[in-house]
């Protein structure tokens, strides 16, 4: 098995990669400009959840062409931690110190499903990352749009006039990078926007 870990904090990184020699070959990584010059294909890249780093760390992977399997650790996490880690695309959390044979059976055992949860997490923060370029009015209008509204009624809805509906149309489609109001809803539903239109229903 090959890991990378990417932690700021040199003790605590280096007894990670010590740890994870039992099951496998370790990469330290110390910072974001480290991982993007050594890349670490085809391992499993285990992040330190600390000042936004899994977040740098997930931006960095949506520019490669090899998106790999992330886990998330820390020391004591709260769920708040947890649960903030999993939403922006983490597999899993660990807890430290670190059950190296646990994870080792936790990884043998959905090694497929891994996969298939990293491109899901991949095109998810894909979908996030692009809807988050959209201003506040723009995500309004892509909000009614994802409920199937037409122009006329996404218009009455805000008390808008529909051509000024149609120019917001365009430019989300255009920011968006897709073709039409269903590509755009698909996006939507890969970030997770559904559920929010649910709540606020």
């Amino acid at each position: 098995m090959k890991f990378a870990v990417l932690d700021t904090d040199v003790g605590r990184r280096t007894s990670l990669v010590r740890d994870l020699s039992q099951i496998g070959y370790s990469i330290p990584i110390a910072c974001i400009p480290e991982l993007e010059r050594h890349w670490p294909a085809s391992a499993i890249l285990l992040v330190h959840e600390e000042g936004g780093l899994l977040q740098d760390a997930l931006r960095c992977l949506s520019r490669m062409t090899d998106w790999i399997p992330i886990l998330a650790y820390a020391e004591r996490p709260c769920s708040r931690q947890v649960v903030r880690a999993l939403t922006a695309g983490a597999l899993s959390f660990l807890d430290l110190p670190l059950d190296v044979r646990e994870l080792e059976e936790q990884i043998l055992s959905g090694k497929c499903e891994a996969r298939t949860a990293a491109r899901q997490a991949r095109a998810k923060f894909d979908a996030i990352r692009r809807i988050s370029e959209l201003t506040p009015r723009e995500l309004e209008v892509f909000q009614l749009l994802m409920t199937g509204m037409s122009s006329k009624e996404i218009a009455r809805a805000l008390g808008l006039s529909p051509r000024t509906v149609e120019v917001f149309r365009a430019n989300i489609l255009a920011k968006l990078d897709v073709r039409n109001a269903v590509a755009a809803a698909r996006l939507g539903f890969e970030a997770g926007y559904a559920s929010q239109l649910t709540t606020a229903a």
